[in-house]
């Protein structure tokens, strides 16, 4: 081997650089998102819930893909010498290249093969091996069924006096298979002459606009331009393929929320995101590579187009104010608890996606089930932020069934954002001004939780009517958020407040879906969208809302400014002011670091590492600072009328680095993980806090 013979390996190599990517990603897509330190983020992907039609749909997806990327190899191998028209770059295809695609289907059946094994499958060993074994073979054959039924299209749009040869196949080897030959012999006669001739005039139209840059697509001197029969056949795969893609989001965009009607797992669209990745880098570069464009640029100057334009921004939906409701205020709701021999508690529950929801929904069920009570006639306010956000809602909108809040927040959103990030998303940046501007994955999020809550449909008005309710206590709700372009908090509350900055000081008349503000608090990038409301034109300026864990992750600040409203209130003036705060934090402290060893690359990343690590540690010090000092203010008022005496206690979620691993970061939690979260209430390091926050609910 030469020099020579490198530089033209390195060259091909490049052409086909962009299927080949793909089939590398579909190998190592598994071993990196669950072996690295992506897995607490990336590893629910792979976390299949082991019905059939899970498998069976990523295993036919992967085929897809696989298919996809060896087809655009093959092709490049046909016609990429005269497309290219580089005397330097010898491409020579096999008549027989299409048997690559065995490769790609055992490069798309591993991280499959892997991820199955982390799914708990019904019945026996040997039952979950044949349900994993039938779904490969069912997802592998419905592929092949694609591939030569595309192929059958090939041929009844070929004209056998243009391609007088046997037109290529490009993924499996039919002329040599005797069965196929002769199925396919007489295909070109078959189809109806005039549909026939409707699709070459299709076919044509384009190329006959392009005929001077046809080289590679074109047969060389036809009149009218004709496609090479290699390019009708991926053409159609690609068609079929991008039906499979549209057919999967539809059915997705109907059952939303509902997946055990439609139980399409996550890995699922990511798959279908790489295929249609797959097919539209390699039509450009297949175009561009021949004029030496740049395809990445191209594509960035192209989505510049887009990406500015308003109408691909994404919203939340906003609905008129009910002017009926009164909302009331911290001290009227803190002196009817005091009033009626309750002592007050007010509960902050940190971010952390679903750990927090189902740490949150858990210490709540929990502590009921210890102390025996009804948590609602002592709770007065929750203060949620991010996922401890979405426990909160589970708790609002199931205070009197805590079980089943708990079983809710176990439950994966995860399907859902992928749905939404690879179809509605996806489609909004190619094309903005046809759309639903409210549905993303965004949306999609609140669906779920609305259909495993009810009450979340409902406006925060109606929450704020239950909180001012005399008949039954109910909870006043802090879901905190913050404002992009201010920088400050935003709190969704369903009580009246003066010195906090809340929704209804910044959209007077309109208010908002319970789940929609939850959504908006537990935005933490790249789950659900930066969101602006729908209630001003596109057009014009508008405030955009991102996670609260940007401005407070622990929900300590807006929480007391709440309380000091309430205490403030002359009608709260000589009670027994004696107020208990519980902190539910969804993760254990983090262990002193002993440092890093790094190259010069990690001047990248360690801004972002710093703002990350500093948002948590600086935060958590800030708040329990500025709680101590909260407490001593009321404590020692110089009025003892005034005084209040504030005790709190935190619910931390142990260290079980040991047992459990790292907790996730995404919207999924796995059966391990779940049995973690009931680990982490049981755990002896609690116990003792447990029974004296217990006895805060019963009264003693």
């Amino acid at each position: 081997m030469t020099w020579s013979d490198v530089g033209r390996a390195a060259r091909v190599g490049y052409v086909l650089r962009f299927p080949l990517l793909t089939l590398l990603i579909l190998v190592g897509c598994g071993p990196v998102a669950c072996l690295t330190s992506a897995a607490p983020m990336l590893g629910a992907l792979f976390d299949l819930d082991g019905s059939w039609l899970a498998l069976l749909s990523v295993d036919f997806v992967a085929v897809l893909v696989a298919m996809a990327a060896v087809t655009a190899v093959n092709l490049v191998l046909w016609h990429g010498t005269e497309r290219l028209d580089d005397p330097a770059i010898v491409l020579h295809a096999h008549r027989h290249a299409g048997v690559v695609l065995f490769t790609g289907m055992a490069c798309a059946l591993v991280p499959i093969s892997f991820a199955s094994t982390n799914t708990t499958l019904a019945g026996s060993t040997a039952a979950g091996v044949f349900l994993k074994l039938a779904a490969a073979l069912s997802g592998y054959l419905g592929g092949a069924a694609l591939a030569l039924a595309t192929h059958y299209l090939q041929l009844h749009l070929t004209d056998p006096s243009v391609t007088t040869r046997q037109p290529p196949f490009l993924l499996f080897p039919a002329v040599r298979l005797t069965v196929l030959d002769a199925a396919y012999a007489h295909a070109p006669g078959r189809l109806w002459v005039p549909v026939k001739k409707l699709f070459g005039w299709l076919g044509r139209l384009p190329w006959t606009l392009l005929k001077p840059a046809g080289q590679g697509y074109l047969i060389p001197g036809r009149t009218p331009p004709t496609l090479y029969s290699g390019h009708v056949f991926v053409i159609w795969l690609a068609l079929l393929s991008l039906a499979v893609y549209v057919g999967i989001g539809e059915m997705k965009q109907v059952h939303i929320g509902h997946s055990q009607v439609f139980g399409v797992p996550s890995l699922t669209y990511v798959l279908l995101f790489l295929m249609v990745i797959c097919w539209a880098f390699s039509f450009l570069a297949f175009f561009l590579d021949r004029y030496r464009v740049p395809v990445l640029l191209t594509f960035l100057l192209v989505t510049r187009l887009t990406s500015s334009v308003p109408q691909s921004d994404h919203f939340y939906r906003v609905v008129p104010s009910d002017p009926s409701v009164s909302r009331i205020t911290p001290g009227e709701l803190l002196r009817r608890r005091i009033t009626a021999g309750k002592r007050p508690i007010l509960i902050a529950t940190a971010g952390g996606g679903i750990q927090a929801a189902a740490w949150t929904t858990r210490v709540l069920l929990g502590l009921a089930q210890r102390c025996h009570c009804d948590l609602t006639q002592s709770v007065v306010l929750v203060s949620g932020v991010s996922g401890g956000s979405v426990g909160a809602l589970y708790f609002g909108a199931n205070a009197h069934d805590l079980r089943k809040a708990a079983d809710s927040a176990l439950q994966s959103s995860l399907d859902e954002v992928a749905w939404g990030w690879i179809n509605p998303d996806v489609r909004r940046a190619a094309f903005p001004w046809f759309r639903n501007r409210l549905v993303d994955r965004g949306w999609a999020l609140e669906r779920t939780w609305e259909e495993r809550a009810p009450l979340a449909k409902l406006p925060l008005s109606q929450w704020a009517r239950l909180a001012a309710s005399a008949d039954a206590p109910f909870p006043a709700f802090l879901f905190n958020a913050t404002v992009v372009e201010r920088g400050q908090q935003l709190v969704f509350a369903t009580t009246a407040l003066r010195t906090v900055s809340s929704f209804d000081s910044l959209y007077p008349g309109y208010d908002l879906p319970a789940a929609t503000a939850v959504r908006l608090s537990a935005s933490f990038p790249y789950v659900a969208p930066t969101a602006r409301s729908d209630a001003r034109p596109v057009d014009q300026p508008d405030f955009h809302v991102v996670d609260g864990g940007y401005y407070d992750n622990f929900g300590l600040l807006s929480l007391m400014q709440w309380l000091d409203e309430a205490l403030s209130d002359a009608s709260t003036r000589g009670l027994d002011r004696g107020i208990r705060i519980l902190e539910i934090r969804s993760f254990p402290p983090d262990t002193e670091s002993a440092g890093s060893v790094h190259g010069w690359g990690f001047q990248s990343t360690a801004p972002l590492s710093a703002f990350l690590n500093v948002r948590d540690s600086a935060q958590l010090a800030l708040g329990q600072r500025q709680l101590q000092l909260f407490k001593v203010r009321w404590a020692t008022r110089p009025d003892p009328a005034e005084r209040a005496d504030i005790e709190a206690q935190d619910l931390e979620f142990p260290d079980l680095s040991g047992t459990c691993g790292t907790p996730p970061l995404s919207w999924k939690l796995t059966e391990a993980q779940q049995k973690c979260v009931k680990l982490g209430w049981e755990s002896p390091q609690l116990q003792a806090t447990i029974d004296k926050v217990a006895s805060w609910f019963s009264g003693k």
